[in-house]
């Protein structure tokens, strides 16, 4: 006699056999229910250490935006303190070029054209006095930045 199985939809020879058959399929939908399980509560566990890291992230934005914050505030007082240091400098250096040029001026009007040579130290001098005046001129703008 043949013995059908509903759950496995196949024939079998004998009773034993069908029964077999049905627990070994039961056993292995088991199997893989518990690995689903498994699995499910094995990848909640990272979500959640993935959550709990976001938090940490979160927290370390809001510092970094703090922190931010305050560096941008000394930097802007460090920049106003340079700038009134430097203008400072440069009003001392318009007076002192004015008295030369007025100096130059009297002594042009008394005695005619004001010459004078540049050589050795005092020539290197001068010419890194005029190096200076070109890189103030063109990196000025790194205050800018």
């Amino acid at each position: 006699m043949k013995y059908y199985s509903e759950k496995l939809d196949k024939m079998f020879d004998s009773e034993d056999e069908l029964f077999k058959a049905e627990e070994e399929k039961a056993e292995n939908e088991l199997a893989v229910e518990k690995e689903k399980t498994a699995l499910s509560k094995a990848k909640k566990a990272e979500a959640d250490k993935v959550q709990l890291t976001d938090k940490e992230v979160d927290e370390a934005q809001e510092n970094l935006k703090k922190v931010r914050e305050e560096a941008q505030a000394k930097i802007d007082a460090a920049r106003k303190e340079a700038e009134d240091m430097l203008k400072e400098a440069y009003k001392k250096l318009s007076v002192a070029q004015e008295h030369r040029f007025e100096a130059l001026k009297a002594f042009n009007e008394k005695f005619g054209p004001y010459k004078t040579y540049y050589t050795g130290e005092k020539a290197y001098n001068e010419f890194q006095k005029t190096l200076r005046y070109f890189d103030n001129i063109f990196n000025d703008f790194r205050w800018f930045f």
